[in-house]
């Protein structure tokens, strides 16, 4: 597998927006404002997804499957509140309810800003399909 650069590239800014709009929508989370802080924390989140989130995932697969995916919203909120152990100068939360609640609306903003600027791989790959097709 290779290691894709522009997608990485695109990955950070994405993440740093989520997370200025989380900042902006709920009272309860405070981000340090500036484009170096948005690019700091847009490529310390992306690092923490890309080597973290697995980690958690593999370890609570069971309750992945038992809350049919609710935990991922807790998965979310572990890594919104490492974030904060890591720059608590750059982010910083009100409580457990506010990182909650971070967790899911990132979660989701996450999940659309990535459909919407096509970081997220296809299902189905067209190429390989293609590739078939030509050669029958």
């Amino acid at each position: 597998m290779k290691f894709n650069w522009k997608v990485a590239l695109i990955r950070i800014p994405i993440n740093g927006l989520v997370l200025a709009l989380a900042a902006l929508l709920l009272p309860g989370v405070h981000m340090e404002r500036g484009l170096l802080s948005f690019l700091v924390l847009g490529a310390v989140f992306g690092l923490l997804n890309a080597f973290l989130r697995p980690v958690l995932q593999f370890f609570t697969l069971p309750l992945i499957f038992a809350t049919s995916g609710l935990i991922i919203i807790i998965i979310n909120a572990v890594l919104l509140w490492v974030l904060e152990l890591i720059l608590p100068s750059y982010i910083h939360y009100d409580g457990f309810m506010a990182i909650l609640v971070a967790a899911l609306i990132v979660g989701l903003l996450v999940l659309i800003m990535e459909s919407l600027f096509g970081v997220t791989p296809p299902i189905i790959d067209r190429t390989l399909i293609s590739a078939d097709r030509s050669q029958e």
